[in-house]
């Protein structure tokens, strides 16, 4: 069975619509097509995690304000100092 010139033309463009073309393809890799983001390899996990370093840096500064700090403990009646922010001074 021979098809004519023109209907391939229309077969080979019908089955290519809607695909984005190899030179869009090729600076992705199959999986992150497929799911649509990168997948971690294990170059990722050789890195140290930047969160982790944070919440220790984090945890570090309680500590020592904690240390340095006086619990403040009023009752009613006590006399206090009050700061006003509108005012300059």
């Amino acid at each position: 069975m021979v098809i004519p010139m023109a209907q391939r033309r229309l077969m080979l463009a019908a089955l290519h619509e809607g695909h984005p073309g190899i030179a869009a393809m090729r600076s992705k890799v199959p999986a992150e097509l497929f799911l649509g983001c990168c997948l971690p390899t294990w170059l990722d996990h050789l890195k140290p995690d930047p969160r982790n370093k944070m919440e220790i840096e984090v945890w570090k500064q309680k500590v020592y304000h904690d240390a340095n700090v006086r619990a403040r403990s009023f009752r009613q009646g006590d006399e206090i100092w009050v700061k006003n922010e509108c005012k300059p001074g």
